[in-house]
């Protein structure tokens, strides 16, 4: 078959895809949240999952508890399936108060960092919390649902820092790894249960401990993207300071040539100055939010 000379050839669409794939992991901000999806999978799905049979167990331990339970018609499963609901319910309304938040500051790092701390902290103290009545059930309530309730926000800061035409392959990226901490969370939580011999506090630490990890992931972003943008903004000023004086050098000598070449290199100092300063203020969209392409 001959071959029209001077027309393009189109990729076979396996390789293409593979291309896009490999450009797209390329990226040290999307590589960065793919590991903090990670992190973030493994600690919110499988505290989903072990919720009602820790919740069941608080129950069942707490002779007061069943009794007042049983008293009302509900047995110890059927209140810890009803009780697993709550998280869920307050993570729909956070969501939406972080996405509110969020647009209004025009600012995203710490509306998703400070969720994943806290929920951190909650989950780490589970052992002392439990010491009280439903102690143990607020400390994994209050986690689950700021897990849950970031993540609207969460997918927005990761898709920001990705070019239109790899948007689908960056999410079929972070859903592949998602299923992957669906799996193995699980799996976690009960292997540590059984190996520690029916205790759940060093798993809800080491969740903790996955969901501390991937806060700070979060921050460490948000200072990377920051020194970039300052970066790349100090490179587009040098560039035009330096066009500027190839345009003043190629006109006749004028005494005013030197002062004008000054006064431009003085003057984009000073809005470097000025920029600097409004990213350090709480809110600025160059901490927060990458600015538009």
């Amino acid at each position: 078959m001959m071959r029209c000379k001077g027309r393009a050839r189109v990729p076979a669409a396996p390789k293409q895809l593979l291309r896009i794939t490999r450009q797209t992991l390329s990226s040290a901000p999307v590589v960065i949240c793919l590991v903090m999806g990670l992190f973030w999978t493994l600690t919110a799905i499988g505290l989903t999952s072990w919720l009602p049979l820790i919740t069941h167990d608080i129950i069942t331990n707490n002779a007061g508890l069943r009794i007042a339970l049983i008293q009302h018609g509900l047995t110890p499963i059927t209140a810890a399936n009803l009780l697993a609901a709550v998280p869920y319910m307050g993570a729909t309304g956070l969501c939406w108060l972080l996405v509110c938040s969020s647009k209004r500051f025009k600012e995203q790092t710490m509306h998703v960092a400070v969720p994943m701390l806290v929920a951190g902290v909650s989950l780490v103290c589970y052992e002392p919390l439990s010491r009280f009545e439903l102690g143990g059930f607020a400390s994994m309530t209050v986690a689950l649902a700021l897990l849950d309730g970031c993540a609207g926000v969460m997918m927005a800061r990761y898709v920001s820092f990705i070019d239109v035409t790899r948007v689908g392959i960056a999410i079929a990226c972070f859903n592949m790894l998602m299923g992957f901490g669906g799996f193995f969370g699980p799996f976690m939580i009960g292997a540590i249960f059984q190996k520690v011999g029916g205790s759940y506090a060093i798993a809800t630490t080491v969740l903790g401990a996955f969901s501390l990890a991937s806060g700070a992931l979060v921050i460490l972003l948000g200072v990377w993207e920051r020194r970039h943008n300052t970066k790349q903004q100090q490179v587009m000023e040098d560039v035009a300071v330096e066009d500027l004086t190839v345009k003043v050098d190629s006109e006749p000598d004028c005494p005013s040539k030197t002062a004008f070449v000054s006064d431009v290199s003085d003057a984009a100092k000073s809005d470097r100055s000025q920029t600097d300063q409004q990213q350090q203020q709480p809110g600025n969209k160059g901490w927060g939010q990458p600015d538009s392409k």
